[in-house]
Order: structure tokens, then C-alpha cells, then sequence
């Protein structure tokens, strides 16, 4: 009897061994898949930020051709050129990566603790969606407007011949009707582009987020940052009691590097009125050897003050990316 007790316990422990191994095999495999889901991550950041870069510009472009034909700047050759001929006509498809970001959901159980802030981001990566969609009315937006010429102009089918028909260039260079055309398209295209830029500089603060957590060292990460987004250094410039003359040729969306390397946290202050004396109550904290990335709009004048709130420089806003030291 004691024998046969101790074979079915031998025979239970076994079986109890094997769920267990079992088990352990099974979290391995899923952190495994977890760690493959981050890299896969990664990669399709990187394609993100590259694919808004290029979106975001292409739309600027768009944005200024149509400024042209609004302002009453658009030629007969500049037609002839043919960019501005196929204002309506051409168009930059958004690839949506999000490959990694499905296996991740699939891998949360095996999520390291510390990557929850990552998978929050990724959980509301809300405007690739708003991204599509405001691509497709710019897309159905043109179509409509071609097939509504087909039915009213004989020019149609020959707008983008090498010579122009000059009914078609009559109305391009004269119509109203065109410019209200234009203006709704420059409208649809300026909510693309500004959705772009945010999508550019959520993934961009993503893909940070994630070599943090990776514990890459802040030099490598800002080294790498800024050759994908090819940034450009802004040279701090000295105090001023005034404000500067704004450069109205300055793109209207900025995303900032600030590096300090100063031993002492420093503050970033948008001073709009410098001849008031009154500093903005917000500002922004970069600690000492670290660097943030702050995204701003319009024409940006920063100052940074040391913990005194007295002022250690200026800068102010140039290309869509820029790089600032505070030494």
C-alpha cells in the first residue's frame, strides 16, 4: 500500500514538474517574442520619423505652391514647369508601420514593468488613423475636383500637356472659381501637415522614450537622433532687451534639441515681451548632462535663465529641426 501511495506521488510530482517546465518554457518564449516585438518596434519608429520627415516637407511644398496661386504670384511658365501645373494631381501616400506595435499588445503579460510608459504611447498612437484619413480627403478631394472640370471644360484632359491649352491657363491665372478651389485645398493640406508634424515629433519622443529604457547612454541617443533627423545646431545668441525682428521665410514648426551641460539644471522661458521684464510663469527644466526635446509653434524666441532666473542666452526658432548646447 505505502508503495503504491509512493508511486502515485512520484507520479503527481513528475507531472507537476513537467507543467512547470512547461511554464517556464512558455514565459521564456513569450519574452522572447516581447524582446523581438521591441526591436521590431524600433525599426518601424525609425521608418515612421524617416516617412513624416519627407511627408511633412512634401505638404510644405504643396502649402507653398498654393500660396503662390492665392497671392496672384503664379506665371504662365510656372504652369509650363509642370509642379505647379499638377497641384491637384499628385499625392504622398502614408504607409502605416505598425507590425511591431500589434505583436507587442499580443507580448504585454512579459512586458517589463519599466516599459509601460512606451506601451501607453503606443496604445494611443491615435494619429497615424487620423493620418489616413485626412490623406484620403486630400486624395478625394483633387478626384472630385477633375471629374467636376470633365463635365464643365473641354481643357481638362490637356491640362498637363507641354503646351498649354490657353482656355485652361485663363482660368488657372484668372478665375476665382480656382482660387476658391485652391484655398480648400490649401486648407485640407495644412491639417495634414500639421497633424504630420505631430506625428513626427510623437515618434520621434517615442523612439527616445525606448533607447532610454533600453539604457542606451544620452550621447548615443542624441547622436543618432539627430543625424536621423538631420538636425541643424542653433548657436546660442547673447541677452536682449528687446525683441527680435521675426524672419517670416522660417518654417512654422520647430522641434528643439536642448543639451545642457552646464552643472546646474537650467530653464526654458518663452519671453514674448522682453521689454516688459515679466517672465512667463511656464517653463521648462533641463537637468544637468541631459537633454530634452521640446516642439513648439509659430515664430519661437526661448530664453534661458539659470535657478536665479538670471539669463544665460537666447535662441530662436531657424529650420524644422534645431540643436541647441547651453555651456
Amino acid at each position: 500500500m505505502l508503495y503504491a501511495i509512493g508511486e502515485i506521488t512520484l507520479v503527481v510530482i513528475g507531472i507537476l514538474i513537467a507543467v512547470k517546465i512547461g511554464d517556464i518554457n512558455d514565459q521564456r518564449k513569450e519574452a522572447e517574442e516581447f524582446t523581438a516585438a521591441l526591436h521590431e518596434v524600433e525599426r518601424e519608429l525609425i521608418d515612421d520619423i524617416r516617412q513624416t520627415e519627407i511627408f511633412g516637407r512634401y505638404y510644405e511644398r504643396r502649402d507653398s505652391l498654393s500660396k503662390l496661386v492665392l497671392s496672384n504670384r503664379a506665371t504662365k511658365e510656372m504652369y509650363a514647369s509642370g509642379e505647379l501645373n499638377a497641384l491637384l494631381s499628385y499625392y504622398w501616400s502614408y504607409n502605416d508601420y505598425n507590425n511591431g506595435f500589434i505583436e507587442i499588445q499580443k507580448n504585454l503579460k512579459q512586458a517589463p514593468k519599466r516599459y509601460e510608459p512606451l506601451i501607453k504611447r503606443i496604445q494611443q498612437r491615435n494619429q497615424h488613423a487620423l493620418m489616413r484619413t485626412l490623406t484620403d480627403r486630400v486624395v478625394g478631394f483633387g478626384s472630385a475636383t477633375k471629374q467636376d472640370w470633365g463635365k464643365k471644360y473641354s481643357w481638362t484632359y490637356h491640362a498637363r500637356d507641354s503646351v498649354m491649352d490657353p482656355a485652361y491657363l485663363d482660368y488657372v491665372l484668372n478665375s476665382w472659381e480656382y482660387k476658391n478651389i485652391v484655398s480648400n485645398y490649401a486648407d485640407l493640406v495644412n491639417e495634414l501637415r500639421w497633424t504630420c508634424y505631430g506625428l513626427n515629433s510623437y515618434t520621434t519622443q517615442s523612439l527616445v522614450l525606448l533607447r532610454t529604457l533600453n539604457n542606451t547612454p544620452q550621447e548615443t541617443i542624441l547622436s543618432e537622433m539627430t543625424t536621423l533627423l538631420n538636425v541643424d545646431t542653433i548657436k546660442m545668441e547673447r541677452c536682449r532687451s528687446e525683441n527680435p525682428t521675426w524672419n517670416l521665410k522660417t518654417y512654422s514648426y520647430h522641434q528643439f534639441f536642448i543639451v545642457n551641460r552646464r552643472a546646474e539644471p537650467v530653464r526654458i522661458y518663452n519671453d514674448y515681451d522682453l521689454r516688459s521684464g515679466k517672465m512667463d510663469d511656464s517653463f521648462t527644466v533641463v537637468e544637468p548632462n541631459r537633454f530634452i526635446i521640446l516642439t513648439a509653434a509659430g515664430n519661437v524666441y526661448s530664453v534661458v535663465r539659470n535657478g536665479k532666473g538670471e539669463c544665460l542666452g537666447t535662441y530662436k526658432a531657424g529650420k524644422w529641426h534645431g540643436l541647441i548646447f547651453i555651456n
